[in-house]
């Protein structure tokens, strides 16, 4: 008989599921145009900071769940600094 097991309790990080599946993380910026399209340039100094938070997030995010108060202090807190506010 087969055994079943919910999908949380099979894959419980990003790692795993990479690791099982054999996914690979896309770094190509022109993956998902309508991400990008119509929208006004940042200057390179944006770029580079946007990258070190998203950066971040990949390290943390890889080896488990996060908190919300480390979501807060890892993108939404530096995010909101870049934006002026």
């Amino acid at each position: 008989m087969t055994q079943t097991a919910a999908i949380t309790q099979a894959i419980t990080t990003l790692q795993d599921a990479e690791n099982r599946f054999g996914f690979v993380r896309v770094e190509d910026e022109k993956f998902f145009p309508e991400w990008y399209e119509g929208l006004s340039e940042i200057t390179e100094a944006e770029k580079a900071s946007v990258d070190v938070v998203r950066r971040r997030y990949l390290y943390h995010r890889a080896g488990g769940d996060l908190l919300e108060g480390t979501v807060i202090l890892l993108l939404v807190s530096p995010i909101l600094a870049l934006s002026g506010f």
